[in-house]
Formats: C-alpha cells, structure tokens, sequence
C-alpha cells in the first residue's frame, strides 16, 4: 500500500518521508530512554546486582552492534523499506512478550530479541531520510533527526516514570505495543520501495556473508570482554586468550575486506581524515555521554530519594537542548561547515562531565540540570554537524552500510562506556569492602552510599577525558568548509 501518485511525485515527498520515519524513530528512542528510568525498579523487583542488571541495557546493544553492518548492507541490496519494516514486527512483537518476563533472564532475553528488529530500523531510518533530502540540505536533514531524537528522550523518561510509578515495570514495554503498530502502518503507507536508493548494483547472493560473520563475532567478543573483565580479572587466562581471539578476527575482516570484490564495508573510506577521524571523534563523545544515561538514574533514585517520575523529569533537560540545539547546528553546518560546531558542541560537554564529577550527596538539583544543559546542548551541536562531514565523504549509494555504520560507532561506544563505567563503580565499591548490590545503596547514606558517589566521580571524570580527547580529534581536523 503506497501514497497516491499525486503526493510521492511531487518535492513535498521528503516531509511525507521524514514524517513517516520519525513516527518510528520517536518509537524506538522513547523505548530505550525511558526503559533506563525503569533500571532500578527492575533491579529491585528481581533483586539483582549492578553488573546483573546492566545486561537489560548491555544485552540489547550488543544485538543491535552485532547486526547493524549486515543489516545496513542488505537493505541497500534488497530495499530499505522491507528490512525497516520487518525491523519493527520484530521490535514490537518482542516488546508485547518482554512484559510477562517471570524472570531477569527471559527478560534479558527478550531484550536481545528486540535488539535485532532496532537494528534493521537503524540501519535504514536515517538512509531513508538523508536520501530524500538533496545534498545541500544534508546537515539540516540531521538536525531533524536529533530533534526527533530529543524529543523522544524527552517524552521516554516522563512516561516511563509515570508509568513505573503507578502499573509498575511491564507497563513500559506494553506501551510500545500499539505504537510499534501505528509506526509499522505509518512506514508501509508512505514509503515506496526503494526510497531514495539508485538501482543495485549488487544481488543479496552477493552480499559478503563472510565479512559480516568475522564482523559480527568480532564485535560480540569484544563487548562481552568488556562486560566480563571486571568479574573474572582482565589479566585472567580466560580474557588473555578471547582478548587474542578477537585480535585475530579484527584482523581477518579486514584481510578479508581488502580482498573481496564487494566488501561490506569499503576500507578504503578510513583513509579519508574527514571520515576516520570524525568516526573516532563521535566514537570518544558518544562513550562518555553513556555515563549519564545509564548511572544518573541511579544516583538521582537511589542516592537522592527522587522517585522514578521525579527521575524522568529531571533527565528531560538533556533532551530538551537535543531536541532545540540539534536542528539549529545541522542547518547552520550547512552553510559555515562542521568544525566550528563540533569543537563548540564538545567543549560544552566535557563541561558537564566535569561538573559531574563532583556530585555527592548533598549536591543540589540545580547544579545537576546545569550539568545537564551542558552536556545535552553539546551532544546536539556536535552530531548533526559531525555525522553531516562524515557522510559527505561517501556517495549516495553507500548511505544504507555507512549511516549503519554511525548507528554501529554510537552503539559500540554506548556498550563500551556502559561496561567502562560499571566496571569503574564497582570496582570502587569492592576496593571499600562493599558488594555492588544497588539494594544496600540508597538515601539514608553510610559506608556503600559513600562507596558509590565515589565511583560515580571517577567515572565522570573518565568522561571527561574521553570527551576531551574527541574535543581536540574535532580542533585538529575538523571541516571548516562548507559541506559538499
């Protein structure tokens, strides 16, 4: 079922597009912002341990960072539309069976599940759009995006708390039941198969299987290290020798890429500084902003007594100056080019990691939104812009596998900064004697809660110096040109 022809023929189809998309965007962003309000709920209700409890957030990541490459590539051989749509029964279907989970394992399980239906959505929801929009326009395109981005985020922990607070947990995955639903009969009737893409010049029998085996079971091995080093000891035999496993599948995919006629992703882009140092830089940013979404809600319930709708509430800040900042930095790159934005963008939120790096108990609610304000509004002025320069350097016919990339560079990073800010919370709290269990830390204060703030600084401030890092990456070879 399509538009009528009258309405796809004419200019005005790229906002049918973008409209039809972020319906589903909103959907998915919502889903995974406000599920982080639900964390401590869900921890307490299976009374699980940090390192436990993560895997709801670690465990859907990784499906989704497994499957993005793949799924990129295939939808830029068979239609992006079909694998968006399959993408959210997937999505949707998982949600409706994730809210009678009996326990934290099929939970965890069903998370994963879902994980496969977001990443086929991610892998063609933001080619769908960009493709629509002429390459002039591509930043302002962006901006778009983040500002549905925001804007879920900002609805996501509002609803979620509310929602916790009042029918408990399971409420938030059975909302997202009727709205996969009306994103599912939104997709089908405004796209058009093949939306935006040029005629293939490969079959999906030629699609590299290989490389996306080596790929795939690379990146699983990777983040599991990473979830796993703290709880077994990094220099155990056991991490030594998957450490080296990884090693060596990282280095068979590219000598396999090099070879192959049609590689799932072409190497050759790294040589592009716009490309490979604007990847590393989004890479170092989205890694330290994981820090706030995932240990914040931790400290706001648990150390400051606000409850899950109190949580929501105050999360929403960061998502306000995405919603507002975003468009405004991807429309004005357009014009005044990346660089200027980023370095701004990043300065900004290594601000605010730092501020973060000071909390303690008695820290007031002000100097959280502050925080807040500083790293939302510099997350939003440094992506449109950034992921604007990185697709100017790659042709029409890639933007399916290289905006999967971006969506895999971001979900790594998240995994990656999760696993690094757990591990570093924890870790703090074993070295004062302490189990990091989340039902010995709460407002009432003592030794643990103590413990946790601590870790909660040193983590911030490994931020900082991840967001730092990105801030001068951006300084040294940032596009001060106006975008192609």
């Amino acid at each position: 079922m399509t538009l009528p022809q009258s309405l796809t023929i004419t200019s005005s189809h790229k906002w049918w597009v973008f409209s039809a998309v972020s319906i589903g965007h909103f959907v998915s962003v919502m889903d995974q912002t406000g599920l982080t309000v639900a964390i401590p709920p869900i921890a307490n209700h299976f009374n699980a341990t940090i390192p436990t409890v993560q895997w709801i957030v670690l465990g859907y990541i990784l499906s989704i960072s497994a499957l993005l490459l793949p799924m990129g590539r295939i939808a830029d051989l068979v239609g992006r539309k079909r694998i968006y749509i399959l993408g959210f029964i997937i999505f949707t279907t998982g949600a409706a069976i994730a809210s009678f989970s009996p326990n934290l394992g099929v939970l965890i399980a069903l998370r994963m599940a879902q994980g496969v239906g977001t990443a086929m959505v991610q892998a063609t929801s933001m080619a769908i759009v960009i493709s629509t929009f002429p390459n002039e326009q591509r930043g302002r395109a962006i901006g778009l995006i983040i500002t549905v981005v925001g804007l879920g985020a900002i609805v996501g922990p509002v609803v979620a708390g509310t929602m916790v607070g009042s029918f408990g947990w399971p409420s938030i995955f059975l909302l997202s039941v009727p709205l996969g639903i009306l994103s599912i009969a939104i997709a089908a009737l405004v796209l058009r198969q093949g939306e935006g893409q040029e005629a293939p010049t490969s079959r999906l029998m030629d699609f590299d299987f290989a490389g996306a085996t080596l790929s795939t079971a690379a990146m699983v091995g990777f983040l599991v290290i990473l979830t796993f080093g703290q709880q077994v000891g990094w220099t155990s035999l056991i991490i030594i020798t998957s450490s080296t496993g990884v090693l060596a599948l990282s280095l068979g995919f590219i000598f396999w890429e090099i070879r192959i006629s049609d590689p799932l992703i072409p190497l050759t882009l790294f040589k592009k500084a716009r490309f490979s140092f604007g990847a590393t830089a989004s890479f170092l940013s989205f890694m330290s902003t994981t820090t706030i979404f995932f240990l914040m809600p931790f400290f706001l319930q648990q150390i400051q007594g606000y409850t899950p709708g109190q949580t929501g509430l105050v999360l929403i800040t960061s998502a306000i100056c995405m919603a507002t900042v975003g468009p405004m930095a991807g429309r004005l790159s357009d014009r005044f080019g990346s660089k200027l934005f980023t370095v701004t963008g990043l300065s900004l939120s290594t601000t605010g990691f730092i501020v973060f790096s000071q909390l303690d108990q008695s820290t007031s609610l002000l100097i959280i939104v502050v925080g807040l304000l500083l790293s939302g509004s510099g997350m939003a002025m440094f992506s449109s812009p950034n992921s604007s320069s990185i697709l100017g350097s790659v042709d029409r016919a890639s933007y399916g596998v290289t905006t999967a990339f971006l969506n895999l560079i971001r979900n790594s990073a998240n995994i990656t900064g999760l696993a690094l800010a757990t591990t570093i919370v924890t870790a703090t709290m074993a070295s004062a004697g302490f189990e990091p269990s989340l039902s010995a830390v709460s407002a009432e204060g003592g030794g643990v809660t103590l413990a946790f703030t601590r870790g909660l600084g040193f983590a911030f401030t490994v931020a900082a110096v991840l967001s730092g890092t990105a801030l001068i990456l951006a300084a040294t070879h940032g596009q001060p040109a106006r975008q192609a």
